[in-house]
């Protein structure tokens, strides 16, 4: 009988959020099909509370609720069968957190978050981008501020030094 040590720990999609957000699953990339269904993803991701209907409205404000709660079915299903596990958690909310995120290399400019995603629906959704470009402008400097103190703590001064400076 195989025991848990014998199986491989499940591949973790990766998430680019510089630039246009990406999705990677075992080296491979992963098409989402539509911005929409992309944009939902990324959601799922960094709102890890979404709901169904909080989706629905984001992503198609100017459809009628039934409309929209089909386009949000509809994408889920491209989504899942694209091999995100996006699962229904309770109260119908979404979830997607077994996700890895991909931090940009340190830079003197600051990435450009979530590039597009203003762009796929409403005004809410682009507040909802604005709001969640400065929290990634936020937890990418602490990544990297993590990153130089763990290489000044393991010694290598020329390094550290290289990354704070960055």
């Amino acid at each position: 009988m195989p025991s848990a040590v014998d199986s491989p720990a499940p591949v973790r999609p990766l998430l680019r959020l510089a630039g246009t957000p990406h999705w990677r699953l075992d080296g491979r990339d992963l098409a989402t099909g539509t911005r929409k269904a992309l944009a939902l993803a990324v959601l799922a991701v960094l709102e890890p509370t979404l709901r169904r209907s909080r989706a629905a409205d984001l992503l198609w404000p100017d459809t009628d609720p039934a409309a929209a709660r089909r386009n949000l079915r509809r994408d889920l299903f491209r989504l899942r069968r694209s091999g995100l596990p996006i699962a229904d958690g309770p109260g119908e909310a979404l979830m997607l957190t077994a996700v890895d995120l991909d931090w940009p290399a340190p830079s003197s400019a600051p990435p450009a978050w979530l590039d597009g995603i203003d762009e796929v629906a409403g005004a809410e959704l682009a507040h909802w981008v604005t709001l969640q470009r400065q929290q990634l402008q936020r937890r990418w400097i602490e990544h990297l501020v993590d990153g130089a103190r763990a290489l000044e703590a393991a010694g290598p001064p020329a390094q550290a030094l290289q990354a704070w400076r960055a």
